[in-house]
């Protein structure tokens, strides 16, 4: 599965649940990222290409969101569904 995330570097950007991203903040992360082959960018489309690698070096607030989402919504997120 493909997950594109779109960046303004104008307004702020939301990367992903409630996270605000503004511009030189998202230009060092996607830079880094990028580099490290975790997300492919491209005039303000963020592709996700190792979405284990980029959970790893993510903060703790990811999962926080993720547990929320499960607690919230009684789902459990794609990578976990069978």
């Amino acid at each position: 599965m493909c997950y594109r995330v779109s960046v303004t570097h104008r307004k702020p950007a939301i990367a992903s649940n409630n996270t605000h991203v503004y511009s030189t903040g998202a230009s060092e992360a996607t830079s880094t990222l990028s580099q490290a082959r975790m997300i492919a960018y491209h005039r303000g489309q963020i592709k996700i290409l190792n979405r284990e690698a980029l959970e790893k070096t993510s903060c703790e607030c990811y999962q926080i969101l993720e547990n929320e989402f499960v607690r919230l919504l009684g789902l459990l997120p794609n990578k976990q569904r069978k």
